[in-house]
């Protein structure tokens, strides 16, 4: 590597990850001269004491040189070849996501045209979908971004892929947005979105693994407080490729100055068996869902007969997931009437049915066991 070449990767490189650098490895920051370098040393059993010369201003006129200095020495010392010193330095503030597809289509390195396209665009939907659910945790995000959100993704950068089966890097630097929350939280916005999309992986893991028959509903609930959210979901389920048939790792590694528990790097992994349950759980974070053997509870809010009918259309105000929904069923005969005397008397309702939930409508399909309750069970063992 010549000096031009050395100069130009130089440029890259931000004086606050030297400065980190040499913090977290041990070096003594012993001086500063005049605001224009700082002077670092270190000594080692098997090294004499070593001596770097930080300038601190690119105004300097042999700014280029002296950081040249740095590099060349602080590579001597650790035992390191320029290059890779060159490449710590530039990624020593900044979270790395990587992210792996396994498939016998996919061993030679190379991945079909069509599902490389997705790869990379589900793995900036997965970067969204974690940047967004910072902001506000929400089953589901549609519609304009937040601010902090689209500021964050324009700070991202795509890394050299790796070899592997099929590797896409993405490198997240540990920065603050200049419409930065500082008032608010202490850890620069970036990091907060990491440790997000860390907890949001670990969710839907622990989704996917606990599946055993019954739909484990409160768990896919308890996941959107960690983070995950139909957004998350689907970008885990293109990555896995147009078929749904690859499986994705996705490696979360922090950067090299603070640590996540006992451990820097967490992985993730999705077979495809998990792909089709993410996609289960998509469907109901987006409010496209059936519930068998659902016990709704609420109160009625409208009626609506055709006249000389025995049957008739109500409406119900009850909560689903947390949310209060207005609820349509069909009662005929003692049940209807029952339905007005709760109504007019503001009184507690229960029935029992397949909840349809629909982004604008929710049904109960085949309601039985309509009745008015108080504040005890609603059905009998």
């Amino acid at each position: 590597m010549n000096a031009v070449q050395l100069q130009q990767k130089l440029a890259h490189i931000p004086l606050n990850n030297i400065r980190s650098y040499l913090t977290t490895a041990g070096w003594i920051h012993q001086a500063t001269i005049k605001n224009v370098a700082s002077i670092w040393h270190r000594g080692e059993p098997d090294h004499a004491e070593a001596e770097i010369l930080l300038p601190e201003h690119h105004d300097l006129r042999d700014y280029w040189q002296r950081l040249m200095d740095v590099i060349s020495n602080l590579a001597k010392f650790e035992r390191k070849s320029p290059d890779r010193m060159l490449m710590e330095l530039k990624l020593y503030l900044c979270d790395l996501v990587s992210i792996r597809v396994v498939h016998n289509d996919v061993e030679d390195g190379s991945i079909p045209l069509l599902d490389g396209i997705m790869l990379h665009e589900r793995g900036r939907d997965l970067m969204i979908a974690a940047a967004v659910t910072t902001v506000s945790k929400r089953r589901n995000f549609s519609g304009s971004r937040p601010s902090e959100a689209n500021e964050y993704l324009s700070t991202l950068r795509l890394g050299q892929t790796s070899v592997g089966s099929y590797i896409v890097n993405i490198i997240a630097p540990v920065v603050r947005p200049s419409s930065s929350q500082s008032d608010i939280i202490d850890s620069p916005f970036s990091r907060v979105v990491t440790t997000n999309l860390v907890e949001g992986l670990n969710a839907l893991l622990t989704v996917v693994q606990e599946i055993d028959g019954d739909k484990p509903y409160s768990i896919w609930d308890a996941a959107i407080s960690k983070g995950a959210s139909a957004n998350m979901c689907e970008a885990l389920i293109g990555l896995s490729g147009q078929r749904r048939n690859r499986e994705v790792n996705v490696s979360v590694e922090l950067s090299k100055d603070v640590q996540y528990g006992n451990d820097r790097t967490l992985k993730f992994t999705f077979s495809p068996h998990h792909v089709q349950i993410l996609r289960e759980v998509a469907e109901y974070y987006r409010d496209k869902y059936v519930r068998n053997g659902y016990i709704l509870r609420g109160y009625v809010k409208k009626l609506n007969r055709d006249r000389d009918s025995d049957q008739g259309m109500i409406t119900v105000m009850a909560s689903v997931a947390g949310v209060d929904k207005n609820i349509e069923f069909e009662l005929s005969g003692a049940d209807y009437k029952e339905a007005i005397h709760a109504h007019d008397n503001r009184e507690l309702v229960a029935c029992m049915g397949d909840l349809n939930v629909r982004p604008r409508k929710v049904k109960l399909l085949n309601p039985v066991n309509f009745k008015i309750v108080g504040s005890g069970k609603l059905f009998p063992r």
